[in-house]
């Protein structure tokens, strides 16, 4: 006799089962046990992270991007993706983790329990990590509000903001990375909100005057230029251009700059403190290469594992030396 199948439409997971799976997955991943390091808040958009370098001669940065969380039909993808980063963080021991955007999907019907999770899942790594908006995270009813609480309740999370105008907050922010046996800062980050809506995809002129002043004050304080990094989702318009001169790394993908006019690189070039440029957006391209401004550009490595496509998902390994300037890059993937 025959066996009869009937076929009934149906989301691969209903809501209340996803919840479900993420709470497994929360138990169930291991505790790290790392340094500790001390994240100092010296305003809302000024921040300071004390490291313990362990002796080594430079600060390792972990960068992950476009993870892509919170989409209701691929939780087990989501799962992976946790797994994934923390098997990087075990075996690469970063002093922080950097996230250029996109940390979450568009889609809506998981909001609220991906805004109460992801942060705690991401304090198990037991360091700092660090997030920049993409153009997705606003999306699916969420605001910038609610993802800036969201990180604020964490204890390892650092987002910050400024106002550049009295009814207008941006979240762009800077940190101080200060290895702990040695005097002063040893680098600093400046990381930037690229916008999402058409007509603000690109980093702002309010935000670059707003990386001008911290960028004097910093040279005031330390009393030297202190090397720092630019980290944001958007890919600048350079990085086009960078493509057809020759770079290291895949170029799968057109680079989707959106509205990027050049003048943010040409901003940092000016200030002379940027050394490198770091961002997500384009999940196939991971190439780099030092653009003729003597400024390096760097795509991330697709870290989620949710994305069409993904290949074995990883992260980017960013080397900053104590000494010197040189940075080195690696892919690394977990095993």
């Amino acid at each position: 006799m025959k066996r009869q199948a009937t076929f009934l439409y149906q989301p691969l997971f209903s809501q209340s089962l996803a919840r479900r799976m993420v709470l497994f997955s929360l138990l169930s991943l291991p505790l790290i046990t790392m340094a500790e390091s001390k994240i100092i808040r010296h305003a809302s958009d000024r921040f300071e992270i004390r490291l313990h370098s362990a002796g080594r001669d430079s600060l390792r940065l972990l960068q992950v991007t476009d993870l892509h969380l919170g989409h209701t039909e691929r939780v087990l993808k989501d799962v992976s993706t946790f797994r994934r980063i923390q098997a990087l963080v075990e075996q690469q021991n970063p002093d922080a983790v950097i996230i250029t955007g996109d940390c979450f999907t568009g889609d809506s019907s998981l909001n609220r329990m991906t805004l109460a999770y992801v942060p705690h899942i991401f304090d198990q790594w037991q360091c700092p990590w660090l997030l920049v908006f993409g153009n997705h995270d606003p999306e699916g009813g969420r605001s910038r509000d609610s993802l800036y609480a969201a990180v604020q309740r964490s204890r390892w999370g650092v987002l910050g903001c400024h106002q550049p105008a009295a009814d207008q907050t941006a979240y762009d922010y800077q940190v101080i990375l200060a290895e702990a046996s040695r005097p002063g800062p040893a680098w600093e980050i400046y990381a930037f909100d690229s916008g999402s809506e058409p007509g603000s995809k690109k980093i702002s002129a309010s935000s670059l005057a707003w990386y001008k002043r911290r960028s004097v004050e910093s040279r005031i304080l330390a009393g030297k230029t202190v090397p720092a990094l630019a980290v944001f989702h958007i890919p600048l318009k350079q990085f086009h251009e960078l493509a057809e001169e020759g770079v290291q790394g895949v170029k799968k993908e057109p680079v989707c700059f959106e509205e990027d006019d050049g003048l943010a690189l040409a901003t940092f070039a000016d200030q002379g403190n940027v050394r490198a440029c770091f961002c997500g957006h384009d999940h196939y391209n991971t190439y780099y290469g030092r653009h003729h401004s003597g400024i390096l550009l760097a795509y991330g490595y697709i870290s989620g594992e949710s994305t069409r496509w993904a290949w074995p998902t990883g992260g980017r390994l960013i080397a900053l030396p104590l000494e010197g300037d040189e940075i080195q890059l690696y892919t690394v993937l977990p095993h």
